[in-house]
């Protein structure tokens, strides 16, 4: 069972259709999916109470994101060899991080109006599809090609979320350290 708040209270018990493991949901669930429901033609759409446990619907969340991964591809503006966090496989349309940046071209090419009789995520996924993503994210860097959302670092090949670093090897968080391997949230 999962931890409640205090101050929270439990208005139904469910069990969660992949793992199984039974899981609440509280009032304040309950008052955060009101909130959050859409309003269409004046008309507010209450979204229903989860049916995946917290475990669940955390995976869910981020397994849409990728930061660890890198691949060999080709920049789609470009044809350059490029590091990037989408492999090439993928539909999507990855440019260099340079050429991301760059004015080269504007998001604004990409909008388009929301279609009322379509679905919002088979819209949304069109969306995600045809518009630009960058590369990776690397930013005053020097020989560290091989790390994504790294900033001011040096010498650093297989690092993520790493700050003014140096000579650091496949880590995860790093801020202001040097001669580093194999290390977490590390200052």
């Amino acid at each position: 069972m999962a931890f409640i708040p205090p101050g929270e209270n439990i208005i139904e018990t469910k069990k969660c259709k992949l793992s199984g493991k039974e899981f609440f949901v509280t009032d304040y669930d309950r008052e955060l999916l009101e909130k959050i429901s859409p309003t269409y033609n004046g008309k507010k759409l209450i979204l229903p109470n989860p049916t995946l446990c917290p475990d669940e619907r955390q995976k869910r969340r981020l397994s849409f994101r990728n930061e660890r991964k890198l691949y060999h591809r080709k920049c789609d503006k470009t044809g350059k060899q490029i590091i990037s966090i989408y492999s090439s496989d993928k539909p999507y349309i990855v440019y260099d991080q340079k050429v991301w940046w760059g004015d080269d071209w504007s998001g604004f090419d990409y909008g388009r109006n929301f279609d009322f009789s379509r679905t919002f995520f088979e819209q949304f996924n069109e969306l995600l599809i045809s518009t630009p993503k960058v590369s990776i994210l690397n930013t005053r860097c020097e020989n560290s090609e091989y790390t994504n959302h790294t900033i001011q670092s040096k010498n650093c090949y297989l690092c993520v979320g790493t700050t003014k670093s140096e000579d650091c090897y496949y880590s995860h968080f790093i801020k202001d350290s040097k001669n580093i391997l194999d290390t977490t949230f590390c200052s």
